[in-house]
């Protein structure tokens, strides 16, 4: 395949993803224009339905839509590394380290963050460390592990393919799992986000939220949206962690933060190199 064709071919895909992108935001609008419940009364509505939360903020924020890789290039780096082995797995593009007897560490389970965020600035112990941060949400769902998020230029990513997994044995460290995000990049211009009332009411209007449910926390953070080729999209997203009260299990609802529509737990997929070839057009 010459130059040119692949100049035709990245042209093609940003301009795939343009088009996509264009019409979440006009499906946004259209479901903006039929929401003609007032949030107060419908957070009146979950009251009465034993639903307990804190009273949500009605403000309405900003965010991008972000491109990166989840691919493998941050592998190159694991020689850096030091007293740790390493295993990378290209079907989940996950990075294993097991600490070596000696690197293991005692850690404080109540403030994990007043060890680890020193332990991954060093780059010997961690690849790119200081492009992530401590997550409290994430970290209270998991049993024996502290979870840390990637983040990029326009806020943190909370999504499988840009996290820290820290395994605990026995109150040490004993090693961890990473995925990273390569080349985050700014999409489009900034577009206001849903406020988080509005998060939670639609959720709600959705059948999301049950009865008899405590909702524990809300946070506003990136998650994927599309697949296009090896680049992915990653959208502002509300995530709302809430229980039931006949059950101590953590669930997690996300909704697109543009859009207002629920997000999927597997992105939709494009390949757009794949559907030119065999329609022959650079053949």
């Amino acid at each position: 395949m010459d130059f040119k064709r692949i100049q035709w071919i990245f042209l093609l895909i940003f301009v795939a993803i343009d088009v996509f992108l264009g019409l979440q935001w006009y499906q946004g609008i259209q479901f903006d224009t039929v929401d003609t419940v007032g949030s107060t009364s419908v957070l009146k509505e979950m009251q009465g339905d034993d639903i307990s939360f804190k009273r949500p903020s009605d403000k309405v924020g900003e965010g991008f839509y972000i491109a990166g890789q989840d691919g493998p290039e941050f592998v190159a780096h694991t020689t850096a590394l030091r007293g740790v082995s390493t295993t990378y797995n290209s079907d989940t593009r996950m990075l294993n380290v097991q600490l070596s007897d000696k690197k293991r560490f005692k850690l404080n389970f109540d403030h994990p963050q007043r060890t680890l965020d020193h332990f991954i600035r060093l780059p010997q112990n961690v690849i790119n460390g200081n492009e992530y941060v401590y997550s409290e949400e994430l970290s209270r769902m998991t049993r024996h592990q502290v979870v840390y998020v990637q983040v990029v230029p326009a806020g943190k990513v909370y999504d499988s393919s840009g996290e820290l997994h820290f395994n605990i044995d026995d109150g040490y460290v004993s090693g961890y799992t990473q995925t990273y995000i390569s080349q985050p990049k700014i999409l489009r211009e900034k577009t206001p986000t849903i406020s988080e009332e509005k998060a939670l009411t639609w959720l709600y209007q959705y059948n999301q939220i049950p009865n008899n449910t405590t909702i524990l926390w809300t946070k506003l953070a990136y998650t994927k949206l599309l697949d296009v080729n090896n680049t992915t999209v990653y959208v502002p997203t509300w995530f709302v962690g809430l229980r039931t009260n006949n059950n101590e299990e953590v669930h997690v609802k996300r909704i697109n933060a543009f859009t207002g529509t629920i997000i999927k737990d597997t992105p939709q997929k494009v390949n757009i190199v794949n559907e030119l070839q065999e329609k022959e057009v650079f053949k």
